[in-house]
């Protein structure tokens, strides 16, 4: 009986445990060679630097994350001779752009946990982990940091991060416009890049770092603060305070035409093409808590809760008049008109027209069987192969279009939908 028992106990164990590992690739040859024509000879480039760093960080995050989960050594090879030339001369080189070389340290950091993870630490450049905290130190803790300059505030900077973000998280009473104290992506980003470097010297079984402490507790701090939840199990991040924003102020219109006019949504949530890095900052702060926690169970419920809001309000799922998965262009399921003459340009982004930024793979993090659904049906059905689908993924990505040289920017996307099919369900 007790035989019988173990082998019942044995076969579920192994059910669950294959469930969360990723899924083998249907057409290993044809993905190869698209990593070939993509991923390698992108990874050639000096992706640090301001003018590729922003691109990189969206386009290589899931390529990176699959040559782990699929056990590729060819591929990881490829991300560590890039970080190996980044960690010997290139961080000298990354440019003044604060958005941009945050994009590109996050994707160094998870390169960093994504070795240590998988007993592949002997790609690790000796240097990187000590690039990566002097850098996020210096921003955190040092540099002088820009802040939009208003009649009760005589400086238009901080003395560094660390305090615009207290700033914001504790100054309710400012009568100014609320997105001054928001809490922007390169702030996200940072702290991001503390919890990679936090699960790392606690995957290499080193001593904590206090600096790396306060930036993760920060981080907490924010999404205790800022996320609300909805009845149906959903959230968003600080609704409302970019309704009067110029990007947002016209989203109460439900189509782009010349002379448009302001019509702001009160309580507006953020749009969906920047929040599509949510999943992988929450995966980042879920790993660096203490798992018997309640800070590691705040974040899992985060995880679960942006699964089920993106389900139930972003996304509209295929039909048959409409064959292709759309978002809507706001977190709250809002459709309206986003960035009208951002930068002086003519237009807008229209409904829907923000759902391309599905092709760049990032939901899969959620590691749902929903979002891993998703992926494969983008790995079969290609929305730049039809006219039904490329009205709208063309406002955000040109299928015409390359990365840099040779890469064209349609194959990478090809290759990020077949990536993140395979990778695994969460734990």
């Amino acid at each position: 009986m007790f035989k019988q028992i173990l082998i019942v106990y044995i076969g579920l164990f192994l059910l669950i445990h294959t469930n969360m590992m990723a899924t083998p690739l249907e057409d290993s040859t044809g993905t190869n060679q698209r990593w070939q024509n993509t991923v390698k000879p992108y990874l050639d480039e000096p992706l640090w630097t301001t003018q590729l760093s922003y691109n990189a960080g969206h386009f290589l995050m899931v390529p990176m994350h699959a040559a782990f989960d699929l056990n590729k050594v060819e591929w990881q090879q490829d991300f560590a001779k890039h970080f190996e030339r980044f960690a010997d001369t290139g961080y000298n080189d990354m440019g003044k752009t604060l958005l941009y070389r945050i994009h590109y340290l996050y994707l160094a950091s998870q390169f960093l946990v994504l070795c240590q993870e998988t007993h592949a630490d002997s790609l690790i450049p000796p240097r990187l982990y000590d690039i990566l905290f002097e850098k996020i130190n210096k921003t955190w803790n040092q540099d002088e940091i820009w802040q939009w300059k208003y009649a009760g505030r005589k400086s238009a900077t901080f003395k560094n991060m660390r305090s615009k973000v207290l700033w914001k998280l504790y100054n309710p009473d400012m009568n100014e416009k609320i997105y001054y104290r928001s809490i922007m992506d390169d702030e996200l980003f940072t702290m991001a890049i503390a919890a990679d470097l936090k699960r790392y010297l606690y995957l290499k079984s080193l001593p904590p770092n206090n600096v790396l402490d306060d930036m993760t507790q920060m981080a907490v701090e924010v999404f205790q603060q800022r996320a609300q939840w909805n009845s149906d199990g959903g959230w968003l991040l600080q609704p409302g305070y970019w309704s009067q924003y110029e990007d947002f102020a016209y989203a109460g219109n439900d189509s782009v035409h010349d002379s448009l006019q302001r019509k702001e949504v009160k309580n507006i949530a953020e749009d969906v093409s920047h929040s599509l890095r949510l999943p992988l900052w929450i995966c980042s702060f879920q790993k660096s808590m203490e798992t018997v926690g309640p800070n590691y169970t705040f974040f899992s419920q985060l995880k679960k809760g942006l699964e089920i809001q993106l389900f139930k309000t972003i996304l509209v799922l295929p039909t048959e008049q409409n064959p292709y998965y759309l978002a809507h262009n706001f977190m709250d399921g809002h459709n309206g008109v986003y960035r009208y003459h951002y930068n002086n340009r003519p237009g807008g982004s229209g409904p829907y027209e923000l759902s391309a930024h599905l092709c760049l793979g990032w939901w899969s993090f959620l590691g749902s069987e929903r979002t891993q659904s998703m992926y494969k049906f983008f790995d079969k059905n290609d929305p730049f192969a039809a006219s039904n689908g490329v009205a709208y993924y063309r406002k955000v990505i040109d299928p015409k279009g390359h990365l840099v040289k040779n890469i064209q920017t349609h194959e990478m996307c090809q290759l990020i939908a077949t990536l993140a099919a395979s990778l695994p369900l969460a734990k």
